[in-house]
């Protein structure tokens, strides 16, 4: 319950673990999903990108644009594969 800050409430984590618990995508995002960003490449081409940072590594994986769903539902099993249960919410 994110409402609820008593101590019975709170666990003790790192705060790299903590700030890769949160939800939602950045209010930038123009897709609306977490780790999921269309952009253009040279020449005009348009790709969604699927973009991770963990320990200062870039992961990165492209797909086209017709292959949003998968991208999106990539995303999310990346981010369980490499947060587990600090992966948050999409």
């Amino acid at each position: 319950d994110t409402l609820d800050n008593r101590k019975i409430n709170l666990r003790i984590v790192k705060q790299g673990n903590n700030l890769s618990h949160r939800k939602g995508a950045n209010s930038n995002n123009k897709t609306g999903v977490r780790n999921v960003n269309l952009v253009n490449k040279y020449g005009g081409k348009q790709v969604y990108l699927v973009q991770i940072m963990k320990n200062y590594r870039r992961y990165v994986w492209e797909f086209e644009l017709d292959q949003f769903e998968e991208a999106c539902e990539f995303a999310e099993k990346k981010r369980k594969e490499l947060f587990g249960e600090y992966a948050g919410n999409g």
